[in-house]
This record gives C-alpha cells, sequence and structure tokens, in this order.
C-alpha cells in the first residue's frame, strides 16, 4: 500500500510539472481572432486554466497522502503582505468587479490574476525542489517558447503576416504577444539566459545553439523598436558582459567568443537601426538629401552648441510627402505623434494626483481607466494621442500608487526587495550562471514595468523567475503540512471546483467572443443589425455581470430603432396599417430596450465615462426619432465633463448637440470651452466662427 501512494505521488507531481511546462510554453504563443483582444484576454484565460489545473491536481495529490504539503520560502510575508493590499483595495474599491477581474480588453491586474501567480509561486517550489533535470526542463521550455516567438517576430518583420493586422507590423513587430513593447519586455526578461549559457557550455553544440538563439531573440527587439525594451536590453547585456568578463580573468578563459558574439550584437545593431542610431540606408539618404545624422539627439547636441547635421536639407530631394511634412513642421505644426515620453509625463503626473486624493489603498485595482479622467491634466490635449483612453499609468509603480494606494506600492517594493535578496543570496552562496541569468531577466521586468505596465507573460516571470531559484537552493526546505480528516469528501470538493471554475472560463471566453462578433457586427451598417443583436443578446445572458456588454447592446438596439423609423418613413399610403403597427411596436421595443440596457450599464459601473458615452450615443440615435431625448444626451454629457473636467472632445460634442437643438448661445458657450482646453481644436474653432460670423458659411 505504501508502495502505491509512492506511484501516485509521482504521477501526480509528474502531471503538475508536465501543466508548467506547458503553461511556460503555450502562454506566449496563444492568441484567438475571434475574441475582442486577441491577446492578452485568451493568454490570461490559459493562465487561470492551467492554474485550476495545477491546484486541483496538487489537492488531489494531497488527498491520496491525506496531507497538503506546501514548502515554506522567504517570500512569504513579503507575499502574504502584498497580497492583504490587493484584497483591501479589492473590498475598498469604487467597481470591486473591475478590481478582481481587471479592466475589459486588459483582464489583467485584478486580484484574481494576483491570486493566480501566488498559486502559481507556490505550486512551483513545492513540486520543482531538488528537481535539477525538472528545472532545467522548464529553462529549456521558456527558450524554446522564445525561439518560436522570435522567428515569428523575424518573419513578421520581412511581410509574413503584413495583410492580416491593421497595425504596420513590418515596421514594429509583435509576434504573439500583441504590441511591440510588451514583445520586447518578454524577450529582454528571457535574453540573459541563453546570452550567460552561450559561455556556460562544455558542449560546443550547445554553445553555438545557445549563441544563436541570442543573437535571434536580439535582433527581433531591435525590429520592436521598442524604446523600453532596447533600453533595457543594452542595460542586461552591459551587466551581463561584467559578468562574464569577471568569470573569464578570474578563471583564466578566453575572452575571444565573448568579444566575437558582442561584436555580432553591435554589428546587428547598426545594421539594423535603433530608435536613437538610423541604419545604412537612412544614413545614405540623409547624406543625400542633408538633415541631421542623429535626429533624435540633435535638439540635444544644439543646446551645448553641436550638430549631427553634415550638409543642409536640400527639399528638392524629397518626396511630396515629406516636402509637405518638413513644411508643415516649419510652421510648428506637429507631424506624426508626440512624444511617448512627453505622453507618459503627463499621465504619471495624473496618477500621482490620484495617489494624493486617496493615499492609503488608492481607488481600487484596475480602476485608473475610470479615475484618471477625473485628474487629466489640461495639457493632455495637446498631445497626439489627446482623445485615447488611458487604463493604465504606463508605469507598474505609478499605477500601483494610483490603483492600490501607498499601502500597495510599498508593499510591491517590498516584495521586490524580498525577491533581489533571494537571488543575491543563492548568488553569495553559489556562483551559477542560470541564477544570475534569471536575476538579470528580473532587472529588465523591473525596467521595462517603469516605463509601462505588466502584461501576462512579464507578470508570470515576475513571480516564477524568483520561484525557480528557490526551488534550486539545497536548503531552507521547511514544509508546512495540514492533515486532510476526510479524503473522500475532499476529493469529490476539488473535482466540483475543477469542473465549476473551467466551467466559469469557457462561459467567460464564450460570451466574449458573441460580444466580439456583435460588436463587429454592428459597425456594418443596418443590414447587420439584427445579428449584431442577436451575438450581443447571447453575451448579455451567456455574462450577467459583465455591463460593457449591455452598454454595446444598447447602442445596436438604438441604431435598430432608428433604421426602423427610417424605414416607416417611407413605407407607401397604401401599406396597410397593420404592417405599420408591427414597425411601430418594434421601434418602442428597441428604443425601450436600448434605454434600459444603457440605463443598467450605468447602474453597474457608474465611474467609466465610456458608458456614458455610450448613454450619450444612444440618445443621439433615439432624438433622430424623437427630439425629447436630446434632453437626455445633454445630462448625459453634463455627467461625463463632470467626471473628466478636461475632456474637450465631450464639450464639444455638447455643443453640437446644443446646436441641433436650435440653442445657439448655448453652443457657443461649449465651442468656446472646448476651445480653451485645447487651444488647437480646429472643428470647435471652426464650429463657433461660423455661429460668430453667420455671413461667412457659406
Amino acid at each position: 500500500m505504501p508502495q502505491k501512494n509512492i506511484e501516485t505521488d509521482s504521477l501526480y507531481a509528474k502531471i503538475i510539472r508536465g501543466l508548467f511546462y506547458a503553461l511556460f510554453f503555450l502562454t506566449p504563443l496563444i492568441l484567438w481572432t475571434k475574441t475582442s483582444e486577441v491577446f492578452e484576454f485568451n493568454k490570461m484565460l490559459f493562465v487561470y486554466l492551467s492554474t485550476i489545473a495545477i491546484a486541483s491536481t496538487w489537492l488531489l495529490k494531497s488527498v491520496q497522502e491525506k496531507k497538503f504539503t506546501l514548502r515554506r520560502t522567504p517570500l512569504d510575508i513579503p507575499i502574504l503582505i502584498f497580497l492583504i493590499s490587493q484584497i483591501l483595495s479589492t473590498i475598498l474599491s469604487i467597481d470591486p468587479h473591475t478590481s478582481f477581474w481587471g479592466y475589459y480588453s486588459r483582464f489583467h491586474g485584478g486580484l484574481a490574476s494576483t491570486l493566480s501567480y501566488i498559486v502559481l509561486f507556490y505550486a512551483l517550489v513545492t513540486h520543482f525542489s531538488d528537481k535539477s533535470k525538472s528545472i532545467a526542463n522548464l529553462i529549456y521550455t521558456i527558450l524554446v517558447s522564445g525561439l518560436v516567438v522570435s522567428v515569428y517576430g523575424v518573419l513578421e518583420h520581412y511581410g509574413i503576416d503584413k495583410d492580416v493586422w491593421v497595425q504596420d507590423v513590418q515596421n514594429r513587430v509583435f509576434s504573439t504577444l500583441g504590441q511591440p513593447n510588451w514583445l520586447s519586455a518578454y524577450l529582454v526578461a528571457i535574453l540573459p539566459i541563453p546570452f550567460l549559457s552561450t559561455f556556460s557550455q562544455k558542449n560546443r553544440l550547445y554553445s553555438y545553439l545557445y549563441g544563436s538563439l541570442t543573437f535571434l531573440i536580439f535582433i527581433t527587439i531591435l525590429f520592436t523598436k521598442s524604446r523600453s525594451g532596447i533600453g533595457a536590453t543594452v542595460i542586461t547585456i552591459t551587466l551581463s558582459l561584467i559578468y562574464l568578463l569577471y568569470r573569464s580573468i578570474r578563471s583564466k578563459k578566453k575572452i575571444f567568443p565573448l568579444l566575437l558574439l558582442s561584436f555580432s550584437l553591435l554589428l546587428s545593431t547598426f545594421l539594423i537601426g535603433s530608435p536613437w542610431t538610423p541604419n545604412p540606408g537612412e544614413i545614405q539618404k540623409t547624406l543625400s538629401v542633408g538633415g541631421p545624422l542623429l535626429p533624435a539627439f540633435e535638439k540635444y547636441l544644439n543646446q551645448v552648441g553641436l550638430s549631427s547635421q553634415l550638409k543642409p536639407l536640400d527639399t528638392e530631394k524629397l518626396s511630396d510627402q515629406e516636402k509637405w511634412q518638413v513644411d508643415l513642421e516649419s510652421k510648428g505644426i506637429r507631424v506624426g505623434g508626440s512624444n511617448s515620453m512627453e505622453i507618459r509625463s503627463i499621465v504619471w503626473k495624473g496618477a500621482v494626483e490620484l495617489g494624493k486624493r486617496r493615499p492609503f489603498f488608492g481607488y481600487g485595482l484596475e480602476t485608473f481607466g475610470y479615475t484618471y479622467y477625473n485628474v487629466r491634466p489640461e495639457e493632455h490635449n495637446l498631445v497626439s494621442e489627446w482623445d485615447f483612453l488611458y487604463n493604465k499609468a504606463h508605469n507598474e509603480y505609478l499605477n500601483l500608487l494610483a490603483n492600490a494606494g501607498l499601502i500597495g506600492l510599498l508593499s510591491y517594493l517590498l516584495l521586490i526587495a524580498a525577491i533581489f535578496k533571494v537571488f543575491l543570496t543563492s548568488l553569495i552562496k553559489e556562483e551559477n550562471p542560470l541564477h544570475t541569468a534569471l536575476l538579470l531577466g528580473f532587472i529588465s521586468i523591473l525596467i521595462t514595468n517603469y516605463f509601462g505596465f505588466s502584461v501576462v507573460c512579464i507578470a508570470l516571470f515576475f513571480f516564477l523567475f524568483p520561484a525557480i531559484v528557490i526551488s534550486s537552493n539545497e536548503e531552507s526546505k521547511k514544509e508546512m503540512s495540514l492533515k486532510i480528516k476526510f479524503p473522500t469528501i475532499t476529493a469529490t470538493l476539488v473535482v466540483f471546483f475543477l469542473l465549476y471554475f473551467s466551467m466559469k472560463l469557457f462561459t467567460t471566453w464564450s460570451a466574449d467572443i458573441a460580444y466580439a462578433g456583435g460588436k463587429s457586427l454592428s459597425q456594418y451598417g443596418p443590414t447587420y443589425l439584427s445579428d449584431a443583436i442577436e451575438y450581443l443578446t447571447t453575451a448579455v445572458k451567456t455574462n450577467k455581470n459583465e455591463p460593457l456588454y449591455k452598454s454595446i447592446l444598447a447602442e445596436s438596439q438604438a441604431q435598430a430603432a432608428l433604421y426602423l423609423s427610417e424605414q416607416l418613413k417611407v413605407l407607401e399610403a397604401s401599406t396597410p396599417a397593420q404592417t405599420k403597427d408591427k414597425f411601430s411596436i418594434a421601434i418602442d421595443e428597441f428604443t425601450q430596450a436600448a434605454l434600459t440596457n444603457s440605463a443598467k450599464a450605468l447602474e453597474m459601473n457608474p465611474h467609466h465615462t465610456n458608458y456614458y458615452k455610450s448613454r450619450a450615443k444612444v440618445g443621439i440615435y433615439l432624438s433622430s426619432i424623437d427630439p425629447v431625448y436630446y434632453n437626455d444626451v445633454i445630462t448625459t454629457l453634463l455627467k461625463v465633463s463632470e467626471l473628466a473636467p478636461t475632456d474637450a472632445k465631450s464639450i464639444y460634442n455638447l455643443g453640437l448637440v446644443y446646436l441641433n437643438m436650435g440653442k445657439n448661445e448655448e453652443s457657443i458657450v461649449a465651442f468656446q470651452k472646448a476651445i480653451d482646453l485645447k487651444p488647437d481644436y480646429t472643428e470647435a474653432q471652426v464650429r463657433l466662427s461660423s455661429l460668430m460670423n453667420p455671413q461667412e458659411k457659406e
């Protein structure tokens, strides 16, 4: 009988390790084009599914052993403190639903994802302890997945899927991660592993393979053109070189292979270029037409009396498009997007203000998209992305400050400090290239998170890189055990837990697919409205707790009411009264349904300006049927301006509504206010001018 338990334990342990291999390999690769968010949503649901499977297997293993065993770690207290801060922030949140599940479209950063990562952390340290071969397999799995991601990224640069995406993916690749910054953050986190492994292998073939993978990952990072990712790469490679040079000098090894790989990376940077350095083609063009060789540094060079411009710009050699851009720039008109750091600094200013207003536990996890607009600086109206929705602070630390307050931020920093201690303690006891590589990867995460935010793959590495180091540690193997007195009941509950949460994930996924399909169809005109409403109704019925579905359904229902109203107007006089009555009944039903669903969405989440804007859109549609709905639109837009006092577009839209109602004086006030908030608001200036000078109107 004891022998049987040992075999069962071994089987369950192997299943858990196999699930971890699948988790690390598949998470970066998973995407699904039928969901509303192609990348992060599916990755997050897969992490949830993996967590459920691993936790269930762990519990079944515990039932067989009649005790639940969990390995203690040096991170227990910091993790507990961080978890408590997240729980309190969720409880005190302005919208607990969002704080638990995450902001819809990001689907990450809520309490549910944090709980998953913590469960995975303890499952890994408990089941990979003293399993050096299993840890090696885990690392191989990470690298093979990174290889696939990188190969696809390189192929993407050369146009393998250029017709699939709206974005210019050849210019800035994102592979299977979904966004260039996310891809670069993921790749730079794993880059130190093959880089250091290249020089720690006794087998020359393995060294060549690791070196080739290093080169492949590096050029893929360059193809992302991500400033934060490439900057983090420079730092991690520099630290890696210092470490490798130190090892080579101490062990008296040849440094030629290290110099060769370093030269290869430098050469590839020169040939491909970077956000700061031109490639040979760009240099040749600049030498031909003139202008600065280093435009990214030209402003700073000019400040000290220097310049990278060898000859004046010859506009005759430029294309018509380039001439147009030069002409606009000479007039002080912005061409292209604003500087990303300029935009970030504005958003960061708002995040700090939110931290001041609710300093202890913040407004709630993942509520930045709701609260930022209440403190949004006016200067945000002057950048190219002035009307974008910002649901993240684009700085993980300030994001925590705004959402979870000082308690959340300090607990996060405490956890980071504790993780550093784990890494350094391990390296002091024993020099280990893998642990050094994981430390450098962890440092890269802290850097990229400073200029962005954590996504699914990065959060996995944040929690599980230190877990791998702890699992490799021969010391500190304390365990906590809890006896299971009723194994049969426990096993039944585990199976129920597995089935219930798996079904919950499936319904969440299927509801999103229905929502995505309905939203897409609603944009193709009246012909597809019936199908759109059917899909969106399915989404609402499948997931009753998501206000977004009700909001978008309301818009489609209002569109349907307007379309039927227009059809009713053009019906011939000879049309039977019964047919006209059916039209009228359908119009009334769609109208009431639209008003009801938009009201429910606002009732479920009264903090999101998007739901008020959606309500206003519903009112606009319905006002074409009955002008009385203009009053509802005005009330709604005034509420938007209350929640987002610097939102110039909402004020401008309010002016348009007043204009349609014939209230010219109110329109003038609204348009002027919009211009005050955004001095370069051309549309508002034109509208105001036509009202102030009606004789100029054609």
